[in-house]
């Protein structure tokens, strides 16, 4: 059900995506979607959830193996490359939807909510990833926690690879080399 909603909800859009269709897509009955789901906003949610993570794993993202390994590399040049590694897949999965449940959050209520906490919760993990860079001694002269926190937010935004991607048609490999550079080059000391 979760593949059946996010395909709709990307190709028709918030508005235009019911549980209905879902369950129709899925070969599901009606109350199975609600049963799954709750209502439309938790359809919402559960889609954004799996196209992130990548599976229906509840384990939080931050973690995971892949996360335990960004964390525990001593090398920030490495560390970095793991990181965008990941990205690019997980952006691949859930930048559309991503954009979908932004742009629902502007006239449902219940969906800005789930948009907040998604943001958030994204904010979030940059945040992990700037301090166990801080705290190793890794980023650049002047630049604050906050600030690195911020960087790696901006740059693995899905509206970025909106513009990208999506829209200028690049690659995922020139797109995950280029926000690998850009990482290096914004966070790390330059006499690395």
């Amino acid at each position: 059900m979760l593949d059946a909603a996010i395909e709709l909800l990307v190709g028709r859009g918030y508005g235009e995506t019911t549980l209905a269709l879902v369950a129709e897509r899925a070969g599901v009955a009606v109350p199975t979607a609600y049963k799954a789901f709750g209502n439309k906003p938790g359809m919402v949610k559960a889609a954004l959830d799996y196209a992130a993570a990548g599976d229906d794993d509840p384990t939080p993202i931050h973690q995971r193996e892949r996360a335990m390994r960004i964390l525990s590399e001593p090398d920030p040049v490495r560390k970095l490359k793991i990181y965008t590694d990941g990205l690019i897949g997980t952006l691949t999965r859930s930048a559309r939807l991503q954009l979908v449940a932004r742009a629902a959050a502007e006239v449902d209520p219940e969906i800005a909510a789930i948009w907040e906490h998604i943001t958030s919760r994204r904010l979030f993990g940059m945040g992990v990833i700037a301090t166990n860079l801080a705290e190793g001694g890794h980023l650049r002269r002047g630049l604050s926690k906050r600030e690195a926190r911020d960087v790696l937010w901006a740059y693995t935004s899905p509206e970025l690879y909106q513009l990208m991607v999506l829209t200028r048609g690049w690659s995922r490999s020139r797109y995950r080399d280029w926000i690998f550079r850009s990482l290096v080059d914004a966070l790390l000391p330059e006499s690395r």
